[in-house]
C-alpha cells in the first residue's frame, strides 16, 4: 500500500529522514523512519531512484502531500556537476510503502512486469544499468494500464517496438 494512504503526520527530517506515523495490520499505530540518502541519489542535477546520499548536495528540501491525487511529494533544488542548481521532485509513494507500519522501499509490480518482459531469461550477462532505466516512465498506471500484456505498450507507444543502446 502507498505509505502516504495510511500514515499521519508525514515529514522529511534533517532533509534525508522521511519520518511517519505508519498504521499496522492490527489498526494500532507505529512510529517510523525511513533514511532516503539509501536510496535516492543525484546524478548531475537529476534526482534519481536506486542512488545513494542525494541529500550531501540538496537544499530546499521540502515535502507535501499534493493534488487531488494525495500525491507524497519530495521537492529539492539539487547541484549539477558543474555548479548549476536545479529544482527536482520526486514521488515517493513510486517506491516507498507501509508494510504493517514500516517503510518499505522496493520497484512496483509493474516494473517487475517489465523487467521480466524485458529479460525473462536473468539477462544471461546483461546488466540493466539503474541510471539507465529509461522505461520507467511507463509505470504510470493511468496512461499504460495493460495488466498482464505488456506486449500492449505497443499499441500506446509503437516508438518502443525498435530497441536502441543510443537514446539520444
Amino acid at each position: 500500500m502507498s505509505f502516504h494512504l495510511s500514515a499521519e503526520d508525514i515529514r522529511i527530517e534533517d532533509n534525508h529522514i522521511l519520518k511517519a506515523r505508519l498504521a499496522t495490520v492490527s489498526g494500532d499505530w507505529r512510529d517510523a523512519e525511513f533514511d532516503l540518502d539509501e536510496v535516492l541519489g543525484n546524478q548531475n542535477g537529476m534526482i534519481h531512484w536506486d542512488g545513494r546520499d542525494f541529500s550531501q548536495s540538496a537544499h530546499d528540501v521540502t515535502f507535501s502531500i499534493e493534488g487531488g491525487a494525495e500525491v507524497p511529494v519530495l521537492r529539492v533544488s539539487l547541484r549539477s556537476n558543474n555548479g548549476d542548481e536545479y529544482s527536482r521532485d520526486v514521488n515517493l509513494s513510486e517506491r516507498i510503502r507501509n508494510e504493517d507500519g514500516r517503510f518499505i522501499y522496493g520497484g512496483t509490480d509493474s516494473e517487475s512486469k517489465l523487467r521480466e518482459w524485458l529479460c525473462p531469461d536473468p539477462c544471461e550477462g546483461i546488466e540493466i544499468n539503474p541510471n539507465d532505466e529509461w522505461w520507467m516512465v511507463l509505470d504510470d498506471s493511468d496512461l499504460f494500464d495493460v495488466g498482464d500484456h505488456l506486449e500492449r505498450v505497443y499499441d500506446v507507444l509503437p516508438e518502443l517496438a525498435v530497441y536502441s543502446a543510443n537514446r539520444t
